[in-house]
């Protein structure tokens, strides 16, 4: 197989809003991903986006953070010819992120990518949804470190 990897995206449930907040991982990184998760929940109680943690392998929560409203989503990627860069810390589930967003860019009007090792110290969360991207443009970014 050449080309672009096949996707086959599956949710446990239904859009439900019109912005996204998206978090993709792999098995190292669940935890630091619920825990993200549960900080967003607690901190912007009332905050109307869809969260969407998403993996290549089956997700489930831990027993307390069920009741969470968390899509958790699949991606099955016949992964293409074109090999990726891995490295201990980055793997083929690093790169969710730029198929997933394919997959949810026709069910939201906003999608907001955050790393699932992140932590919430801090800022205007819902802010972010408000901020006008320039005429044309369909991602706006922030640079995680100098390089």
């Amino acid at each position: 197989m050449t080309g672009a990897p096949v996707i086959k995206f599956d949710a446990d449930g239904p859009t439900h809003r019109k912005n996204c907040v998206l978090l993709c991982c792999d098995t190292n990184y669940e935890k630091f991903a619920f825990s993200l998760i549960k900080q967003i929940v607690e901190t912007y109680p009332d905050l109307d986006v869809d969260i969407c943690l998403v993996a290549e392998h089956q997700i489930e929560p831990p027993p307390s953070l069920r009741s969470l409203p968390i899509r958790i989503g699949r991606m099955n990627l016949e992964k293409p010819d074109i090999k990726f860069p891995t490295n201990q810390h980055v793997n083929f589930s690093c790169y969710l992120r730029l198929f997933v967003v394919t997959e949810l860019a026709d069910r939201y009007e906003r999608i907001l990518y955050l790393d699932s090792d992140m932590y919430l110290a801090g800022g205007d969360l819902p802010r972010i949804s408000d901020i006008a991207l320039l005429p044309g443009h369909a991602v706006g970014a922030i640079r995680e470190r100098p390089q």
